[in-house]
């Protein structure tokens, strides 16, 4: 690991702890936070087992049994941590974990080249950290991105892949964070901030006369997603990322996915939710 990458305006915080893998219950390996001092289980409600930035780095330095270190997230920061997981990674049966990965990295592209602020590999080398500015309400995790700003803890490795100040992102992760919310199970997803530049109907035009056309109307006038797809879960997926690489705009192509003949069964559960409420 690099550590002397990490941005020194993080290493001013008492908010470090080291970590190491360890097995849980369900034999899959797992990050351990640990306090520095005692050498006993770290929490991330409980500042007194956190440290300074050198504290844990000496630490990690002058002992091999752990395996990293990392930032404990607090209402005593301003930081939100984007965390894309890899959109290849494969279960034990040898299929992939997402649905449809291709699609899921070209989400993943989009998002991290709408911010600008410091990104760094993570410990596996495989996932990507975007560190910013922000506060999100709380924590959620929906296909291979997560987002959170308090009381969780972020691995720190110096693995620089975006060498970028960290910026004040708050507006794109609280657009991201309420695109990822209930109403849309589905469809968890990133569709943009650009504002949209062209109308409804152009944008469905466009789709329909593009080379995959066919299926665009399929899916949107016909709802037939059966012919593509084993679920309707990826027939979402599929139809957002077409009607969102012509919008370019959140909130239009969810209007326009919400008026698909596929998009009424999200319509209806959010209709079912306000009834309830």
């Amino acid at each position: 690991m690099s550590y002397e990458n990490i941005p020194l305006e993080l290493r001013t915080f008492r908010s470090w702890v080291v970590w190491r893998y360890e097995e849980v219950a369900n034999g899959k390996p797992t990050k351990i936070l640990y306090c520095v001092a005692t050498g006993r289980p770290a929490a991330s409600n409980d500042p007194q087992t956190w440290c300074s930035f050198d504290e844990a780095h000496y630490a990690i330095t002058r002992n091999d049994w752990y395996d990293g270190i990392g930032f404990v997230l607090s209402d005593a920061d301003p930081y939100t941590f984007i965390d894309l997981d890899d959109p290849y990674e494969k279960k034990a049966s040898g299929e992939f974990k997402h649905p449809n990965p291709d699609e899921v990295m070209q989400r993943q592209l989009k998002l991290f080249n709408e911010t600008k602020s410091y990104a760094e590999r993570s410990p596996s080398g495989t996932g990507l950290h975007i560190i910013c500015k922000g506060r999100v309400p709380s924590g959620r995790r929906r296909s291979a991105i997560e987002v959170y700003s308090n009381l969780r803890f972020m691995t720190v490795t110096g693995d620089v892949y975006r060498d970028a100040p960290i910026y004040d992102e708050n507006n794109l992760v609280n657009v991201l964070y309420e695109q990822m919310g209930e109403g849309r199970n589905a469809v968890a997803f990133y569709a943009g901030l650009e504002q949209a530049k062209l109308t409804d109907a152009e944008v469905i035009e466009l789709a329909q006369n593009a080379a995959n056309g066919e299926k665009f109307y399929d899916l949107f006038v016909t709802g037939n997603w059966q012919k593509y797809y084993e679920s309707q879960s990826e027939a979402d997926f599929a139809l957002f990322d077409i009607i969102a690489f012509y919008s370019q705009n959140g909130a239009q192509t969810q209007r326009i996915f919400l008026n698909s003949q596929i998009g009424q069964r999200e319509k209806s559960r959010a209709q079912d939710r306000k009834s309830v409420v």
